[in-house]
């Protein structure tokens, strides 16, 4: 095995050290071109055959650490804020929009008579049962 690609291989171990602390987060892919998966760092970077390598929370064995990088930012501040308010105004015209719909497709000539009283008809006094008249 070749020194230099030992020194090199332990100056990347460092560096990845100085970045990453364990249970930080990474993504990895374990074929170039492939699919990043998330996980996280279970312990020190080391060199190992001439490589740099580290075990992660997530696989069995260790991964060299030139597969790993930082996940994305999550949005924050201003970004986070435009997205709920994107989300509020997407469901305010959606219910508008829902309520306009329902609006159009009722047909105002055919209206539901509530419980059968017809609110159109005249007024009918009701009968009453008092007594004019008191029993002893």
């Amino acid at each position: 095995m070749d020194d230099v690609q030992i020194i090199f291989a332990g100056r990347k171990a460092h560096i990845f050290n100085e970045r990453f602390r364990r249970g930080d987060a990474v993504m990895h892919r374990l074929t170039p071109g492939g699919i990043a998966q998330f996980d996280r760092v279970y312990g020190a970077a080391f060199v190992q055959n001439g490589e740099s390598v580290v075990e992660l929370a997530g696989r069995a064995g260790v991964v060299p650490t030139d597969r790993l990088f930082s996940p994305p930012p999550r949005p924050t501040g201003w970004a986070h804020s435009r997205a709920q308010l994107a989300a509020l105004l997407l469901a305010f015209t959606l219910g508008a929009a829902v309520v306009v719909l329902l609006a159009v497709s009722t047909d105002p000539s055919h209206r539901a008579q509530a419980a059968g009283l017809d609110c159109d008809a005249p007024a009918v006094e009701a009968p009453t049962n008092h007594r004019s008249e008191v029993t002893a």
